[in-house]
């Protein structure tokens, strides 16, 4: 009942608040007892976090839940910085986002390797074209093969290795010239519009996810990660045990202070009514 409230709490908040009250919900489902998600079962959880008909998005979600319990390692250190940095006695928030480069690095490198689109939607050319002394005439139908780009030996070491670290340079920081190389959103004119509020919402769900939980690999299953390829690339069904680090207090705060915010926008709204 506690968690059809909280859905209900969910009309008229802005999307960014809605997306982020339904991940709280997902994490009490978890304080629930609900300890082993089924692949399904999380990307039934995922599509109502991040908003209906978004599925690129929510296979996003998907692969950084297998990334996470795939690299134990890889999850500590992102607890470590957002326990260093936020602390214990709140979540994370968009502003925290410049001083944790860790986890925008394992933003980028879930996406890089990855590469979940791998080829653009179609596009056509305009107009007569040469690339690189090659004619590409007009109305010719073009992909962009996004996955090639993102394990091109010449532009990235070790490309089919996953390894964050890539992403920072010798000071620690986030390298934007190589984040800018990373090619999931297409590019052009024609990139997706939404980029960056995709990148702020899996920051803030990875960062609060794993403030939150800890992730284990299922270890009756091969740790080995397959896909399945088609116009997307998709992780095959596995599942994976979550529990949560500490108590739900935070959680519920957060709670409360989201459906405060939906009082005070409604009653601001019937007032200028």
């Amino acid at each position: 009942m506690a968690l059809e409230r909280l859905g209900e709490a969910l009309r008229g908040i802005p999307p960014l608040q809605s997306s982020l009250l339904l991940l709280l919900c997902l994490l009490a489902a978890i304080h629930l007892g609900k300890l082993l998600l089924q692949h399904q079962q999380r990307r039934r959880f995922a599509a109502r976090i991040i908003c209906k008909k978004k599925s690129l998005k929510v296979l996003c979600m998907c692969t950084h839940f297998a990334f996470n319990d795939r690299y134990p390692k890889v999850q500590a250190k992102m607890q470590e910085e957002v326990d260093r940095i936020v602390g214990r006695d709140r979540l994370p928030c968009v502003e925290d986002q410049p001083h944790l480069p860790y986890i925008m690095a394992f933003l980028y490198e879930s996406m890089r390797f990855s590469s979940f689109v791998p080829v653009t939607i179609p596009h056509a050319t305009t107009t007569n074209t040469f690339i690189m002394g090659y004619l590409i005439p007009k109305d010719t139908v073009i992909f962009v093969n996004q996955w090639s780009v993102n394990h091109d030996p010449a532009k990235w070491s070790n490309p089919e290795d996953f390894d964050p670290t890539r992403f920072l340079d010798e000071n620690g920081f986030i390298n934007k010239d190589l984040t800018s190389s990373v090619m999931i959103f297409s590019l052009g004119k024609r990139r997706c519009i939404g980029e960056e509020l995709s990148k702020v919402q899996l920051f803030l769900f990875t960062s609060i996810l794993v403030h939150q939980c800890n992730f284990t690999a299922n270890p009756n299953e091969d740790p080995k990660m397959d896909f399945t390829y088609g116009l997307t690339i998709k992780p095959k069904p596995f599942t994976l045990n979550v529990t949560l680090r500490d108590t739900m207090d935070l959680l519920d705060q957060a709670v409360q202070r989201l459906q405060a915010e939906k009082a005070a926008s409604e009653s601001q709204l019937s007032a200028n009514a």
